[in-house]
């Protein structure tokens, strides 16, 4: 609602019916222009200033950069010069950019399930801990691995996965089964490096999901109980749809974090054997920094930038089917 400022007057409503009703849309159109009587955005515009600075620095400036340097030949050391649409005509005849793309979405899928399954598992058993000091540790343990150094965490298990000193072949062996080369076998390669990815980085989802929990209220579950609900229909009639927005919002961190992967297979595999584990991350490095290709390299990101956007696009539309919000 308009407020009339002092020294405007408004034509009455009640003469809506002659010639007034345009000049009181015509005052209330001059007003709004002038900011009369309307919220000013000086607050608003303050109060995301920071934010929208950290964004522009971090995030608009360099995708424009990537844009820009796309369109050139530029090996970092000569001059940059200009070649339009040569670099992106270059996707097609990519031999490796097909395989690079289907590593990546299968360590993405296979670590983004994992974390989704094993990080509401592991709440869900956190919660039910009776004991205070117990839970406090086992939280601790959970979370302890994505504190640690990602480079120290790939050449600890750089050390664990060794074909035959490794600790990891050598207690298989002692149990009878077959060892496989983890990090130098075409087959083993793409799964050892999802067993790291999800040691390092579950305890973020974890801690995403022990907040949820602690979101629903106890009562719902005990009236449940009181009704002769059983702790399946308890789990699949509260506790999942309740947990909707969290599961969403670990499903789209799993996804864009695992289809970021770069350290593990820089340093375990080296994108080995051949490129049986490049990631497009470790892709874009390598056309970067070692071909020298900085307008290609450009490509290859912009390529995973529209990836991730389309992805979360997709998770946008479909999160109206299955993520119920509390509406208060």
């Amino acid at each position: 609602m308009i407020q009339q400022p002092t020294g405007v007057r408004l034509p009455p409503r009640s003469s809506a019916t002659g010639s007034s009703a345009p000049n009181r849309r015509r005052v209330v159109s001059r007003l709004r222009r002038n900011k009369i009587g309307g919220r000013q955005p000086l607050a608003a515009y303050l109060l995301l200033s920071p934010a929208l600075v950290l964004y522009i620095t971090f995030i608009g400036i360099p995708l424009v950069g990537i844009v820009v340097i796309s369109f050139l030949q530029w090996d970092l050391i000569s001059a940059p010069h200009f070649v339009g649409l040569a670099n992106y005509r270059s996707v097609a005849s990519d031999s490796q950019l097909g395989e690079t793309l289907i590593n990546t979405f299968f360590l993405d899928i296979m670590t983004s399930a994992l974390h989704i399954v094993l990080g509401m598992g592991l709440a869900l058993g956190v919660t039910s801990i009776r004991s205070r000091v117990a839970r406090y540790w086992v939280r601790t343990a959970i979370v302890a691995p994505f504190l640690m150094a990602a480079g120290v965490v790939a050449l600890m298990w750089s050390y664990i996965m060794a074909d035959e000193t490794g600790p990891l072949n050598y207690y298989l062996g002692d149990l009878g089964l077959h060892a496989p080369n983890w990090l130098a076998s075409s087959t083993w390669s793409l799964p050892g490096l999802v067993i790291i990815d999800v040691w390092a980085t579950l305890g973020f989802t974890f801690i995403i999901f022990l907040v949820g929990l602690q979101t629903i209220p106890e009562q719902t579950y005990q009236a449940a109980a009181i009704d002769g609900a059983s702790a399946v229909a308890r789990f699949r009639y509260i506790t999942l749809p309740l947990l909707s927005p969290v599961t969403f919002i670990a499903a789209l961190t799993a996804f864009i974090g695992a289809f970021e992967i770069f350290t593990w297979p820089y340093i375990d595999t080296n994108g080995g054997p051949g490129i049986a584990t490049q990631t497009i991350m470790l892709y874009i490095f390598r056309e970067a920094f070692q071909n020298y290709q900085f307008g290609y390299s450009a490509v290859l990101s912009l390529i995973n930038v529209a990836i991730l956007v389309s992805f979360v696009v997709v998770m946008g539309l479909l999160a109206k089917r299955w993520v119920h919000y509390e509406r208060v």
